[in-house]
């Protein structure tokens, strides 16, 4: 357990490594940019450490609402605020399998780049929905302590809490076929409004949803500015605990 939370807790140092920025193009008004999302559990894990290993847990929790909905409610909001028409993609399997191999990363260098079968996958897709880009927000399952939920320590009559979240983007333009952006999203913020509760294993419901609105502040940030940057030229915003090209 407690080389799951160091390893947790250690990757929100490996998401600023310098990588070099990506050549972007701002997207024409107007246009449909589609949304994929995948990989969002419909829960949220609470890891607990203890005073001793004895003590140590975790637990998961529902979430009180659907979180792939939420992504594509959001970031379709964003998209018509900014003038473009937003498509939430309903992808068949293999067409999601393609796209999810179309952009590669480095494990030299950090960089991006398209696969070889991407300029056929992504060609494939404008003709079949008429997108000019497609944004996909994903989960990354490999984190042993899941995509979203509470961290908890307690040490005699001290405790600890705090929220974690992680999100990734991929942004591709579809005609002619590049990457048009990323982001990739690891935060663990105090949450100082949590209530110590009597029994760390049963967190009472109203407890859980500050956990839930904290979650949901920061992806609603991740996807703000996500959605801006991969539709636009310029800059992005620097958020914190957010790696974004």
């Amino acid at each position: 357990m407690k080389n799951m939370i160091a390893f947790l807790f250690a990757v929100c140092f490996l998401s600023g490594c310098a990588v070099a920025p990506l050549q972007k193009e701002a997207i024409a008004k107007g246009v449909k940019v589609g949304i994929v999302v995948r990989d969002f559990p419909q829960e949220l894990r609470h890891v607990h450490i203890g005073t001793t290993v004895f003590n140590n847990f975790d637990k998961n929790y529902p979430l009180s609402f659907n979180m792939s909905e939420h992504v594509i409610n959001r970031a379709s909001q964003d998209l018509k605020n900014l003038g473009y028409l937003p498509i939430s993609l309903k992808l068949t399997d293999p067409e999601q399998q393609e796209l999810q191999q179309a952009v590669k990363r480095s494990d030299w260098d950090g960089s991006f780049s398209l696969s070889p079968t991407a300029q056929n996958t992504l060609s494939a897709l404008k003709q079949k929905y008429g997108v000019d880009l497609i944004i996909t927000y994903y989960s990354d399952n490999h984190f042993p302590a899941g995509n979203y939920g509470l961290f908890t320590q307690s040490f005699f009559n001290m405790n600890l809490f705090k929220v974690y979240s992680f999100i990734n983007m991929d942004a591709v333009k579809t005609d002619p076929p590049a990457i048009n952006g990323h982001g990739q999203y690891i935060d663990n913020p105090p949450l100082p409004e949590f209530n110590t509760p009597l029994d760390f294993k049963n967190i009472p419901a109203t407890e859980i949803y500050k956990v839930e609105s904290a979650i949901m502040k920061r992806i609603d940030l991740f996807i703000d500015n996500t959605v801006e940057s991969s539709t636009s030229a310029r800059k992005p915003k620097e958020i914190e605990g957010a790696f974004i090209l």
